[in-house]
């Protein structure tokens, strides 16, 4: 798994973990269905940990429990794998949405619609974010014997809400890379 694209910018959701770059050390699956011609769609779903990858919970990786767990991530992605020119220059093309219906503190409003700094009340909680995501890589120069050896150009676009039921607060990014 390529980490040089993020499929989830951690400045996107301001920390709040339940959406984690897959299948980030919790429990889940995923199943996945290829057809000759390169393209694929895959479905999976993961518990949500808002304590994964801090420094308190889950350091190594070892906790098998399931007791942080807030609720559950939910992803679609489709794709296709294509291969160009007499080189078969290999790329890698996708779309996809995900889910979490974890609960979450809203970051301006409390309970009664006020704002929160100002009211000094517990903020609101929302319920459930979906994040939206389009990637590609392709390779442009072929070195070295292996399928994958080569230089590629990475580029993607991720898309998340931050609140779902009150509100359209959402926030975007473009990433892009070279890698060798």
């Amino acid at each position: 798994m390529t980490k040089s694209i993020c499929g989830n910018p951690k400045a996107l959701t301001c920390g709040a973990a339940g959406f984690a770059t897959y299948p980030g050390s919790v429990w889940g699956g995923r199943v996945r269905t290829w057809t000759d011609d390169g393209f694929y769609a895959q479905v999976g779903v993961y518990g949500a940990n808002p304590d994964l990858n801090t420094n308190q919970h889950d350091r190594t990786g070892f906790n098998f429990s399931t007791n942080l767990y807030t609720d559950s991530y939910l992803r679609d992605e489709v794709g296709i794998i294509p291969l160009f020119g007499t080189n078969h220059l290999v790329g890698h093309y996708k779309i996809g949405v995900g889910y979490d219906s974890s609960p979450y503190a809203d970051w301006l409003r409390d309970n009664g619609g006020g704002i929160a700094y100002l009211t000094r009340e517990p903020a609101r909680m929302d319920r459930g974010k979906t994040q939206l995501w389009t990637e590609g890589d392709q390779m442009f120069i072929r070195n070295g014997h292996g399928p994958l050896d080569g230089l590629y150009a990475m580029a993607g676009f991720v898309r998340n809400t931050h609140r779902r039921h009150r509100g359209t607060a959402t926030s975007s990014m473009p990433v892009w890379s070279i890698a060798g």
